[in-house]
């Protein structure tokens, strides 16, 4: 359920009231991440499978960004842990 907009604002400043260390915001997004990849399957190899690679291709190529998507925000995290050391 959507609790509204309203509702929405004051969770979100009570969130930001409350610091949190951006470390933790790397270690759950790396979870995530790692969570992704050990939930697509292996990617098959050899001739039969680059002959056969356009076949049922959607939902790799689905995976894959979500994982790209996912190693971008990783990425821009530590980024920005390196920019603000505390």
């Amino acid at each position: 359920d959507y609790p509204g907009l309203v509702t929405t604002i004051a969770r979100l400043r009570i969130q930001l009231a409350t610091p949190v260390p951006i470390a933790d915001d790397i270690a759950w997004a790396r979870e995530q991440l790692a969570e992704l990849r050990d939930a697509q399957p292996a990617k098959p190899r050899g001739f039969g499978a680059r002959l056969f690679s356009g076949f049922g291709r959607k939902g790799g190529a689905a995976g894959s960004g979500a994982v790209r998507e996912w190693e971008d925000v990783v990425s821009a995290l530590v980024r920005l842990q390196g920019a603000n050391p505390r």
